[in-house]
């Protein structure tokens, strides 16, 4: 079912970063007290991707893909907050020039410092790809509403992407695929920052209650229901509010931390309600180039 969107008035903008080089802190002390030097955030990495479990990778939040930022704060900032997942990106220097890519998702690192936009590329591009290339993203999404449910907060979103993702209209519910259902007391690190520039993490200490919910089997780009959790202005517990997160990073080391989520939409009164759909992921739902 197509829904009645406000596409139509969205301007297109060009926003534009750099690949940035991998970073790394050092020792990451885990909830059982053990310290490991892992590979983290940044760079190309050539072996994770959508659809790739979140779990067992021997890195703390590995990002998917191209990690994009921009040198310039101010700059940067605007390349956070406007690219949304589906737009379109394009090499602008180096052996890929002219390749095309996608934006599947955002990630925030605050003890890094590091805010980055994610890229998904043809396997065959990566490889020509250099730490430092420029690319161009065509940012569409920032400001989408749905017209029949003005309540619901959307965000990071290309209106094309919207439109594949199989929603449907129940009387005054949103009916939206997911693969899970998150209670909001998974919800951890980064709750109660800006929704607009990145994501927040579920909480994996407990491996046992995240069976329980059958979270095991979680990948990145999944779509998931959070409950009684509200992403309208920055993320945090409200209620029956429920919101619509995309995973968008591996797993983490230290307590309290653990894949990285990213919001698509909120409602703070519950009219979003999540039907199990085992292939509801990003990887079904862009519009590739």
């Amino acid at each position: 079912m197509i829904l009645r969107t406000n596409a139509d008035k969205l301007p297109v903008l060009s926003v534009q970063g750099t690949i940035h080089h991998p970073q790394c802190l050092g020792y990451l002390v885990d909830p059982r007290g053990g310290a490991h030097v892992l590979p983290q955030i940044g760079g190309i990495t050539y072996n994770v991707g959508l659809g790739d479990s979140v779990y067992g990778w021997a890195g703390d939040h590995v990002e998917p893909g191209v990690s994009l930022s921009n040198d310039r704060a101010d700059d940067n900032r605007a390349l956070n907050i406007l690219s949304c997942v589906g737009n379109d990106a394009l090499v602008m220097s180096g052996k890929a020039k002219g390749n095309k890519g996608t934006v599947i998702g955002k990630h925030l690192s605050v003890e890094l410092k590091s805010s980055h936009v994610l890229l998904d590329f043809d396997q065959d591009v990566l490889e020509l790809l250099d730490v430092d290339d420029t690319i161009l993203i065509k940012a569409c999404g920032q400001g989408l509403e749905l017209t029949d449910f003005p309540a619901i907060t959307i965000s990071h979103l290309d209106p094309r992407t919207l439109s594949r993702m199989e929603l449907e209209k129940d009387g005054d519910q949103l009916l939206v695929p997911v693969t899970a259902k998150v209670p909001a007391q998974l919800l951890g690190f980064k709750t109660g920052m800006d929704t607009y520039r990145g994501d927040f993490d579920l909480v994996t200490d407990d491996m046992a209650l995240l069976q329980s919910h059958n979270l095991l089997s979680l990948k990145i780009g999944d779509l998931i229901l959070i409950e009684d959790y509200d992403c309208s202005y920055s993320p945090g517990y409200r209620r029956g509010a429920r919101t619509i997160g995309l995973i968008v990073t591996g797993d983490a080391v230290p307590a309290g931390q653990g894949p990285g989520i990213l919001s698509l939409m909120s409602s703070q009164t519950g009219q979003i309600v999540g039907r199990i759909d085992k292939t509801s992921s990003l990887n079904k739902y862009l519009d590739r180039i």
